[in-house]
């Protein structure tokens, strides 16, 4: 029950998280782009290290490898970014990193199959 409460608050931090980097994506701010981004990278470690706490039954360690693999992700969406508002930042224009935005891309679809696949878990549990 435990990990269920620490899914629940780091999965509504990291959906604030994307949330405030598409609005600051969307408007091109760069300096929001760069701080949301870090809180993304922030948040998804606390939850790592946090979730390095939880010793589960077997029955939920392949639920916990997918959020792990989940959170694993998004820290490294987060680093690119914030390396892509950084790059941004450095020129004083938008600059289009298209390395950057398809690895970001990337890692947040397979964040997204990496949970959806830990919620299927546990509703089969």
């Amino acid at each position: 029950m435990e990990w269920m409460k620490h899914i629940e608050k780091y999965g509504s931090l990291i959906q604030s998280d994307m949330d405030n980097v598409g609005m600051a994506a969307n408007i091109s701010d760069y300096n929001l782009l760069k701080s949301y981004g870090q809180d993304l990278v922030n948040d998804t470690q606390s939850g790592l290290d946090e979730n390095s706490n939880y010793t589960l039954s077997p029955k939920y360690q392949e639920a916990q490898n997918e959020w792990v693999q989940a959170l694993t992700d998004l820290n490294s969406a987060g680093k690119y970014i914030v390396m892509s508002a950084d790059e941004s930042l450095a020129y004083g224009v938008p600059v289009r990193n298209l390395d950057y935005e398809q690895k970001i891309q990337n890692y947040v679809v397979s964040s997204t199959g990496h949970m959806n696949r830990a919620s299927a878990l546990l509703e089969g549990t």
